[in-house]
């Protein structure tokens, strides 16, 4: 098949399985499409890369630096018609912010510690991009009803990304594949730039995609919802194929991250009534595994081994305790946000030939110290007993953030997802949509 006819039966589908969603949210304004695209490009890769092409080289000093001018447009844009939204509809910030205060000071403190950052004009870039899914946010918010429109945004990524992910790796291999620059494996990529980043996409694609069925079985509504589960299976099954990557090896991260998430959904819903009890077990077992395989030992090695698995994460305790040496040397604040990691002659990059800490609290250690990382499990705690509360008055999306909150805490183990990266831009909008002042919103919704 000529890959411009695969791109257009693709583009057909999507067309298709977009307007299947529609039906299911009809109330969502046309503003949605702010905060849905602002996810497309978290989720797959910044828009320079489309107009450039994947990264054959090194990159140099001055391109480092001056960044994609693509990127700057398209995100102020879309940051500044989110502000223009929330204008119009006369949105409160004050209780908003006020009930995602462990979120602001994470953000104020990052931008703080661009002061003693070695490339301060690198990192107000990149700091930007951080407190700029704030405003989007509320957006969603500030919608008729916040839970279903934040359904339709993590839908319609999913609709989008993974059937563009096939094509791309099936016909488009110079955007859709890359090769290992040590052993030269091939590794699927698709819409993303690496082959974790895909699977960061497709395991919480297939999250989503079986929470709704878990959601729909126990409120027995699939009755009437025949075209989103055919719309689903067939994205679920397109998103496992690229989790699993045939032949060129998964990211198992994500694979384990996912199988945790799954059994968690599974238990939560089958203890409704000691809902937070299980939670809180679960919360407690991720904190513990995180800890445990951190640390390694022997345990680690005996699990590791039994996966067939390198008990080292394919090196990555190496380049841990590389980092450690490099977060020494400013323990307290950090290098700076954004100061350090992909920065213009960074020794660690060329040491390892990584840009990644692949270890979420760590990279946050080296880059904002101590206080960084007491200010980061301080929002994951808030954002836990956010959710823990949902449990009294929405299970299933109670049940959700619980169980999200679980696989991006593993997930986090051997990737760097705090701060970056379209999971930590879903845990953003989870806790901006279920602000406290706005829980009021949505509490008739019969799928809650």
């Amino acid at each position: 098949m000529l890959p411009a006819l695969a791109l257009l039966i693709c583009a057909a589908l999507v067309f298709a399985l977009l307007s299947i969603e529609r039906k299911q949210n009809p109330s969502a304004s046309i503003a949605l499409w702010i905060p849905t695209l602002w996810m497309l490009i978290s989720g797959s890769r910044p828009v320079g890369a489309w107009f450039s092409g994947p990264l054959r080289g090194p990159m140099t000093r001055e391109a480092i630096e001056a960044g994609s001018v693509y990127d700057r447009i398209v995100l102020s844009a879309l940051v500044l018609l989110a502000l223009y939204v929330l204008y119009k509809r006369k949105v409160e910030w004050p209780p908003i912010l006020k009930d995602n205060a462990g979120l602001v000071f994470l953000i104020i403190f990052s931008g703080l510690s661009i002061i003693w950052s070695g490339f301060p004009f690198l990192s107000i870039k990149r700091w930007i991009r951080l407190w700029g899914i704030i405003p989007v946010a509320i957006v969603i918010l500030s919608e008729l009803n916040p839970r279903q429109a934040l359904e339709s945004i993590f839908r319609r990524c999913t609709y989008i990304l993974i059937p563009l992910s096939i094509v791309l790796i099936k016909y488009y291999p110079y955007f859709g594949r890359s090769y290992s620059p040590w052993s030269g494996r091939e590794m699927w990529t698709g819409v993303t730039t690496t082959k974790n980043e895909l699977g960061q996409l497709c395991m919480f694609s297939i999250f989503f995609i079986f929470w709704e069925y878990l959601r729909k079985w126990r409120d027995k509504r699939f009755s009437r919802t025949r075209f989103v589960k055919y719309a689903d299976g067939l994205v679920l099954a397109i998103a496992a194929f690229l989790l699993l990557g045939f032949g060129t090896g998964g990211s198992m991260t994500s694979i384990l991250a996912l199988i945790v998430g799954i059994v968690s959904l599974l238990l939560m819903f089958r203890k409704k009534n000691g809902g937070r009890r299980m939670a809180s077990l679960l919360i407690c077992g991720a904190a513990f595994t995180w800890v445990l395989f951190s640390s390694g030992g022997p345990f680690v090695e005996k699990v590791t081994n039994a996966l067939g698995r390198d008990p080292t994460f394919t090196g990555r305790t190496e380049l841990w305790q590389m980092l450690f040496e490099e977060g020494a040397r400013h323990p307290l604040l950090g290098a700076g946000f954004g100061g350090y990691f992909g920065t213009p002659g960074n020794y660690y990059q060329e040491v390892t030939g990584y840009v990644s800490a692949h270890n979420g609290l760590l990279s946050v250690y080296v880059e904002l110290g101590i206080a960084g990382v007491i200010l980061v499990i301080a929002f994951h705690l808030g954002f836990f007993r956010r959710f823990l509360r949902e449990l009294d008055s929405a299970f299933s999306w109670g049940a959700f953030g619980v169980c999200f909150l679980v696989l991006s805490l593993l997930a986090n183990i051997s990737e760097s997802i705090f701060l970056s990266l379209y999971i930590w831009s879903i845990t953003v909008l989870l806790s901006v949509v279920f602000s406290l002042p706005y829980l009021n919103i949505g509490r008739n919704e019969s799928n809650a």
